[in-house]
């Protein structure tokens, strides 16, 4: 069985770190790292029930929690995620 999850992951201590990481032999991945995701950046999520909808980041909580309001509804929803479980838009 095949899916797209990681299923090891490398411990980077520090930014000058990462461009030692490598893709796995044989695959023609690769990793660059992402700028930080802050308060008013559009969000789409990409994991779970809600994979799909779009929001603007509200909030940064700990434990690299987000608070997202999205248009699901009128009025918007306020929604706690991963920040993981988020990709930028645009």
């Amino acid at each position: 069985m095949t899916t797209n999850r990681i299923a090891n992951l490398n411990r980077v201590l520090n930014m000058s770190d990462s461009r030692e990481v490598a893709a796995p032999e044989g695959t023609n991945l690769s990793f660059a790292p992402s700028p930080p995701i802050m308060v008013g950046d559009r969000v789409r999520i990409i994991y779970g029930a809600l994979e799909g909808v779009e929001g603007t980041v509200s909030a940064r909580l700990r434990g690299g929690r987000l608070t997202v309001a999205a248009s699901l509804v009128q009025p918007d929803v306020s929604i706690e995620i991963d920040e993981r479980m988020v990709e930028p838009v645009g």
